[in-house]
C-alpha cells in the first residue's frame, strides 16, 4: 500500500498494513492517559490515524 496525502508518503507492505493502525492507535490513547506527547507529534499521529482511517471507509 502506498499513500501520498499532503507532503506525507507512507508505503507499506500487505502485513505491515494491521500494524502500522495499531501503532498510531497505541500512541494516541496513551498519550491520552499520559499525555506524553508534544503537540507537534500529537498533531501528526492524529493526521495519520486519520489518513488511514480513510483508507478503509
Amino acid at each position: 500500500m502506498i499513500i501520498h496525502k499532503n507532503r506525507i508518503t507512507i508505503i507499506l507492505e500487505e502485513d505491515e498494513i494491521n500494524a502500522f493502525n495499531n501503532v498510531i492507535e497505541f500512541a494516541l490513547d496513551l498519550d491520552a492517559k499520559e499525555h506524553s506527547m508534544t503537540e507537534s507529534e500529537r498533531k501528526l499521529a492524529k493526521k495519520l490515524d486519520e489518513i488511514s482511517n480513510e483508507i478503509y471507509d
